[in-house]
């Protein structure tokens, strides 16, 4: 990066953390934060788009054919290849029964090798083929509310901004505005956990993919990676009123582990490295990194172009 970028953005690491530190205005007005969701309902927030939401490749006749499934909210573009060869449109629909819908009329490609995975990320074949289709409506597909949300945006165009700027103060503003983390791409790595936290939860039904660090405290940048903890910390219990009023007595049996909390966790992260490997859509480049102090699983999605880390502590 450029000196005048990397000091411009050394610049803005230094308020942001004087905001924090000192409670300045500028960070705490509650005239600026008003209205605006804090931290639990922002995660829960985003994790409702993420349960509306499939990932599909193509879009010309995509939005007659999936509006059969129910009413779609929003159409986001993006590309995830260099030589823009590789398309992909996420659709948000109003519910999630509805994007369970449209992922339940998915079928599998008997054409290629491989264990069939139900996944929200799926492509749209041409008309003709296979199993017969839902029958279409006469809907107009809006326009697409974002065109490239995943690109980082070009040094030579941030370079002239930054130059442009009055002060250190403007060029601090123009270095967040333009490579601040947008909402497709936060709506992204909630999609992410999600495929993750669905992929166990025939087992595991209480499991939380949760996105943390700089993808959901407002200092992320377009490009950065996505860290991810998975946690069984949550009550498998009661689901209404009345059961939360009286406890079940009910346990589940959970097998003992002989082994230290370290050892287990390795162990453990092993299994779901595996799992990730073999099975999961456009999950590839899978490295475990279980000797570090955080053991971590770290991984690449060519469909959402997205590095994570996944994790099982966040300490």
């Amino acid at each position: 990066m450029n000196s005048l970028v990397r000091r411009s953005a050394q610049q803005l690491s230094l308020w942001r953390t004087y905001c924090v530190k000192h409670n300045a205005p500028e960070a705490a007005s509650p005239g600026r934060n008003a209205g605006r969701p804090n931290y639990e309902e922002f995660i829960a927030g985003h994790q409702r788009h993420a349960q509306c939401s499939i990932v599909v490749q193509s879009y010309a006749e995509l939005y007659n054919y999936c509006s059969s499934f129910g009413s779609i909210m929003g159409a986001h573009h993006y590309c995830v290849r260099q030589d823009e060869t590789l398309h992909y449109i996420l659709l948000e629909y109003a519910t999630s029964d509805e994007a369970a819908t449209a992922i339940g009329a998915g079928v599998t490609n008997g054409e290629l090798s491989g264990v069939p995975v139900r996944s929200p990320f799926l492509w749209f074949r041409a008309a003709g083929g296979g199993r017969r289709g839902p029958k279409l409506v006469a809907n107009t597909a809006p326009a697409l509310l974002s065109l490239d949300g995943t690109r980082q945006v070009d040094q030579g165009h941030l370079l002239g901004l930054l130059r442009g700027a009055a002060d250190i103060e403007e060029q601090v503003q123009q270095l967040h505005e333009h490579t601040r983390l947008n909402e497709l791409g936060i709506r992204m790595r909630f999609l992410a956990a999600l495929q993750v936290q669905q992929a166990i939860a025939g087992m595991f039904p209480a499991a939380q993919a949760q996105p943390f660090g700089s993808s959901v405290n407002g200092f992320g940048r377009m490009g950065c990676d996505l860290d991810l903890i998975l946690r069984f910390d949550s009550d498998m219990g009661a689901k209404s009123p009345l059961e939360a009023a009286v406890p079940s007595r009910l346990v589940y049996h959970t097998k003992e582990n002989l082994s230290n909390g370290r050892s287990q966790t390795q162990r453990h992260m092993e299994c779901f490295g595996d799992m990730l490997h073999l099975f999961l859509p456009g999950v590839c480049h899978v490295r475990r990194i279980l000797q570090a102090r955080v053991p971590i699983i770290k991984y690449h999605h060519e469909h959402l172009d997205l590095e994570v880390d996944l994790s099982m502590s966040n300490l």
